[in-house]
């Protein structure tokens, strides 16, 4: 049907149609198209993310287990690679117990000396037992002088998973003198990998260099051999797609630094891609109703509001053309058809204006926006009630005759007058658009949004939008707030993972000083509790400029004095102190405590490690009171895990140190002695003999002149008996320099002096 043929109604309800099939086309395709890009790229991100958490974790456990090998190791060297008598082995198995103990991932440690003996702890070996013959004793020899890592296997007694790490023990000639094994427990990596996350289908499993698969959540897969995606891995990470038991899977994978092993995370493509196709068919469903919705929504409104007043105005021209009187009242311009037509058409439109007017009134005034309207004199034209509610001024001041009046009361509500005044002032009857955040003084913040007012092309005026928008401010500073907590709480441990023990305290110092910078607060400091559980000791602070140390103001402070606090303290609770000057009358002495450390506010939380309690980790501010929120509690006992942890660590770390100094130092200590008996006994000998004939050459020589150089030979050869018996008395090793690259034993001052 030609367009020029239809009916108002009719082509209304053509183009309604027409442009609901438009926005179907075009709005669905785009989102669409966003839909399946941006769900591939969540599942990409969800995969990648666990398995680098997963990965992380167990690279840290070889990692350590790689690390306690290497120890062990170097025991069995400072003890002189042989273990033969029944004392240096159960000197060794008690190191190993105290290994073992330390980590609960550890379920044996032994060792395969050259003989084909074991030594392990409470297991006896069967008849003709070799530990040379063993796949863990050959594996290491084989893999020298790097760690070997070997296949799963089930524990016979516990049924546990387990897995053997060796290296051979060999000394600087490569001569092997056995080889330290430990076997440790996948369980928990298993149980870690079984994990469900975001998908049912998702799992994460270990695969060896040669296809093999070593650790799965499936029992059924250890062991089992997969080329296929062996062949996929082109790289140390990335994704792969491949085929398995009929099932098309999307993986990422990642290699494993410390084994060489590689960690893939799989999902089923069929869990990803119907779950898309049923909503993106529900989402096209439900579209195309919207659209057929939309387009008989516009057909009616067209109708209603093009068709319908455009066919009365047709009756009404037919009506005024024919003579018809549409009013009681007679109309006043007679002299012609046009004079009637206009004369009615303007009363229409001011009708339609004034209710226009009304219903912009209406609207206006139901808004929870404050608006403002004034023209080019800068006179009020048009304001609602809302505006006097947010900006809490009168009807009054909005209604003087001068606007620099309004200005003023609004800048006296602002934190930054001088900001609202710079940027409003230059908008007066220009073309700009511009929007401010206003903070008021009691906490508020308000957006204000300004835009001209024109008619006809022409800027008549300006208006004026003020929005409450406290509740998305709040919003947005505790999101930044949440991020910025996460963000220090990473840097921190990642501050203390795998630092040397011995610089634990400056390690402290620097990360007391960035958080007590970043809460804007004047202390961080650990009190712990003295041995005898007595006194309050400072062992760690941090204090700003022109701030005395707690430790040099207040010595040790006894417990028992603190009537208030010494509750808290037996019971390991937190304490959180808002304001020094409103605790309670029994806490006299602790109000005296802080006033002599001038400190406002205070909260210290409970070091807790192991059901143990370790102190407390403490916050202060010594210039302001602070309330310790909700949100800052939760980030600050995030902050004390971390530093506990560190603590119980680093403790355990030095004691392993302090171990093995003492085994060596004992080592070297006897190597000197056996030294000096076999100096003796070699050199004592020879040392008669030369004695013995000096002496007969002495008596034939009967020139007296002769006789100082007999003298000196029995000087040197008693400093000689001398020194020998002095290597013997030794009781602690201790060295002295000889020469710029040399050392040498230190002996007693009176050998020295010779």
């Amino acid at each position: 049907m030609h367009k020029r043929q239809l009916t108002i109604k009719q082509e209304m309800k053509y183009y309604g149609m027409v442009f609901s099939l438009i926005i179907l086309i075009v709005f669905g395709t785009f989102l669409s198209v966003y839909f399946i890009s941006s769900t591939y790229q969540n599942v990409r991100l969800s995969i990648q993310a666990t398995n680098n958490r997963i990965s992380t974790y167990v690279d840290g456990l070889f990692r350590e287990i790689v690390n306690t090998l290497e120890i062990l190791v170097d025991l069995h060297k400072t003890s002189g690679y042989k273990i033969n008598s029944d004392k240096e082995k159960a000197r060794m198995l008690k190191m190993y117990n105290l290994y073992s103990e330390s980590n609960s991932n550890i379920k044996y440690i032994y060792s395969g000396l050259e003989d084909g003996s074991l030594l392990i702890d409470n297991y006896i070996t069967p008849q003709q037992y070799d530990s040379r013959e063993r796949p863990w004793y050959k594996s290491a020899i084989k893999s020298k002088p790097v760690p070997s890592v070997g296949l799963p296997y089930r524990d016979i007694n516990t049924n546990e998973w387990l897995i053997s790490q060796s290296k051979a023990i060999t000394d600087d000639n490569g001569t092997d003198y056995g080889v330290m094994a430990i076997d440790i427990n996948i369980d928990d990596i298993a149980t870690l990998l079984s994990r469900k996350y975001q998908f049912k289908t998702q799992r994460s499993y270990v695969i060896l260099n040669d296809g093999t698969i070593v650790i799965h959540p499936d029992q059924k897969y250890i062991g089992q051999i997969y080329i296929d995606i062996l062949n996929k891995i082109e790289s140390d990470s990335g994704f792969i797609r491949y085929d398995l038991e009929k099932r098309r899977v999307w993986a990422y994978y990642e290699k494993i630094p410390t084994t060489g092993w590689t960690m893939i995370t799989a999902v089923d493509r069929s869990e990803i891609i119907n779950p898309i196709i049923i909503q993106m068919s529900i989402f096209l469903f439900l579209t195309l109703i919207l659209s057929f919705i939309l387009g008989f929504i516009l057909e009616t409104v067209f109708a209603r509001r093009i068709a319908k007043p455009l066919i009365q105005l047709g009756e009404r021209v037919n009506a005024i053309t024919s003579g018809k009187d549409l009013t009681d009242n007679p109309y006043r311009y007679s002299n012609s058809e046009i004079a009637r037509i206009a004369d009615n058409i303007e009363k229409l439109a001011e009708k339609s204006l004034n209710k226009k007017t009304r219903e912009l009134h209406a609207i206006l005034s139901s808004t929870a926006d404050g608006i403002l309207v004034i023209d080019r004199s800068e006179k009020v034209v048009y304001f609602n009630r809302q505006i006097i509610d947010l900006l809490e001024i009168t009807e009054e001041i909005v209604l003087s005759t001068n606007i620099n009046f309004f200005y003023d009361h609004v800048i006296s509500k602002l934190k930054s007058p001088e900001s609202f005044a710079s940027h409003t002032k230059p908008l007066h009857n220009s073309s700009l658009t511009r929007t401010l955040e206003l903070p008021l003084k009691n906490g508020k913040t308000l957006e204000c949004f300004s835009t001209p007012f024109e008619e006809n092309d022409l800027i008549v005026g300006r208006v004026w939008s003020f929005r409450d928008i406290s509740l998305r401010k709040k919003a947005e500073s505790d999101l930044m707030k949440q991020h910025q907590y996460q963000k220090i709480v990473a840097e921190v441990s990642a501050e203390f993972v795998n630092s040397n023990p011995q610089i634990i305290d400056l390690k402290l110092n620097s990360m007391f000083t960035k958080i007590g910078n970043f809460l804007e607060i004047d202390r961080v400091f650990i009190a712990g509790i003295s041995s005898d559980e007595k006194s309050i000791v400072i062992s760690n602070e941090w204090c700003g400029k022109n701030l005395e140390q707690l430790k040099d103001l207040v010595k040790d402070i006894e417990i028992k004095q603190l009537h208030w606090l010494s509750n808290l303290i037996e019971n390991h609770k937190p304490v959180n102190i808002t304001d020094s000057n409103a605790l309670p009358d029994e806490a006299d002495i602790e109000k005296q405590y802080l006033s002599t450390c001038n400190i406002k506010s205070l909260i210290a939380l409970p070091m807790i490690k192991n059901h143990k309690f370790l102190g407390y980790f403490g916050f202060a501010t010594n210039y302001q009171h602070r309330v310790w929120d909700e949100s800052l509690i939760e980030f600050l006992v995030l902050l004390t895990n971390v530093i506990t942890d560190t603590m119980v660590k680093n403790k355990l770390e030095l004691d392993m140190l302090r171990t093995k100094e003492q085994l060596i130092k004992l080592e070297k200590k006897n190597a000197i002695l056996a030294m000096a008996v076999t100096a003796n006994h070699e050199i004592n000998q020879p040392l008669m003999i030369i004695r013995g004939n000096a002496e007969i050459l002495q008596a034939k020589l009967t020139d007296q002149s002769n006789e100082k150089h007999f003298t000196r030979i029995y000087d040197s050869l008693e400093r000689i008996q001398e020194l020998l018996l002095n290597l013997q008395s030794i009781n602690e090793v201790e060295f002295t320099s000889y020469t710029e690259n040399t050392n040498m034993i230190k002996l007693n001052e009176q050998i020295q002096e010779e």
